[in-house]
């Protein structure tokens, strides 16, 4: 199978630390038409390539170097250095673990194939992906394409046809999602179908539509992060009045923090997610105290100012010298308590 001529305008990623299957899997590409292929064999070299050059679409190994393909499609769909969270991602690889398969799906792939793989399935995969995009869910629980496929085409079992939606059903479902605020089902934007099959015209506007999507995606992060943040300042709020002065306090209080470090770092703020560690380095405590308390107020005070910074640069540096600010704050608060001080002068560090 040999692509149609216009897949020469399209660039892809190829993702793969063993220098024999990426390869094998570059020839087929370049065979069938595909314009460039750019290589990569870890997390970081490909996504410096992302930013760079946005590819068209990737494939990428699930094992990589310094990381894994996971880690990859994480950074491309929720980072905030990420110029498009809605590019095609195929998990080519041997992990053919059940498991693997269901946690790449919940990263946000949109195919997982098994190797040894033939030239007319893979290429056929990456035809159909340009035709059959599916719509982009945006949700605190799940950031991918939808996990539900329609418009299968005539080669699919039964099975699959049948759990395919009919049109109703589908339209149904998306206007209840998109009535709830906290989640956004943007439509397909079908980029490679455009450059391969249409005007510059129309992959101009698909390259607003990413655009357009992508800021409305950044807003949407930003409230989720917001909220989290909040959620576990109320959290804290309620254990100390409770459990002031106990072990169990402290404990509970650590097990939010590894919650909202989770939660901040799968909603792509890296920021917030260097001021959580920092908390959690610093809650070395036996028992929850005021003078833990402290400390929590400090970093709870960071992260309500990182997120009023205006733009990702700006946090970035703002959360630098934040991080910072807190760890003399808390050798200052630790010190001061030791001496049975009172309470440490704020013109000895700056207010986050």
């Amino acid at each position: 199978m040999i692509l149609p001529r216009g897949y020469s305008r399209i660039q892809a990623l190829l993702v793969d630390p063993n220098p024999n299957t990426r390869r094998t899997v570059y020839r087929m590409l370049m065979q069938a038409g595909i314009g460039s292929v750019a290589v990569a064999v870890g997390v970081k070299d490909a996504f410096d390539l992302v930013r760079k050059q946005p590819p068209d679409i990737i494939i990428t190994e699930y094992s990589l170097e310094h990381g894994n393909g996971l880690a990859l499609i994480q950074k491309i769909r929720t980072s905030v250095d990420s110029p498009n969270p809605f590019l095609p991602i195929i998990v080519l690889t041997s992990y053919g673990e059940i498991n693997n398969v269901f946690r790449a799906r919940d990263f946000g792939c949109d195919e997982y194939l098994l190797r040894p793989i033939s030239f007319q399935t893979l290429i056929g995969r990456i035809d159909y992906l340009s035709k059959k995009e599916r719509e982009f869910v945006m949700a605190p629980v799940f950031i991918g394409p939808s996990r539900r496929r329609r418009n299968i085409n005539s080669h699919a079992t039964p099975k699959r046809q049948n759990d395919s939606f009919s049109s109703n059903e589908e339209n149904a479902r998306i206007n209840d999602l998109n009535r709830h605020s906290s989640v956004r089902i943007a439509p397909p934007i079908r980029l490679i179908y455009k450059k391969v099959f249409e005007n510059n015209r129309r992959v101009d506007e698909a390259l607003k539509t990413v655009e357009s999507e992508a800021k409305i995606f950044r807003s949407m992060q930003n409230e989720w992060t917001g909220n989290s943040i909040k959620n576990f300042e109320s959290l804290v709020q309620n254990i100390y009045t409770n459990y002031v002065g106990s072990s169990n306090g402290i404990k509970t209080v650590q097990d939010h923090c590894a919650n909202l470090r989770a939660t901040v770092n799968q909603f792509g703020n890296p920021a917030i997610t260097s001021i959580v560690k920092s908390l959690i380095r610093a809650l070395s405590f036996d028992h929850l105290t005021p003078l833990g308390m402290e400390i929590i107020t400090k970093h709870i005070e960071a992260m309500h100012g990182i997120m009023r910074a205006q733009n990702s640069a700006e946090s970035q540096v703002l959360s630098s010298r934040i991080a910072s600010e807190l760890q003399k704050a808390v050798r200052i608060i630790k010190r001061n308590a030791s001496h049975a001080a009172p309470a440490h002068n704020d013109d000895e560090f700056s207010a986050p």
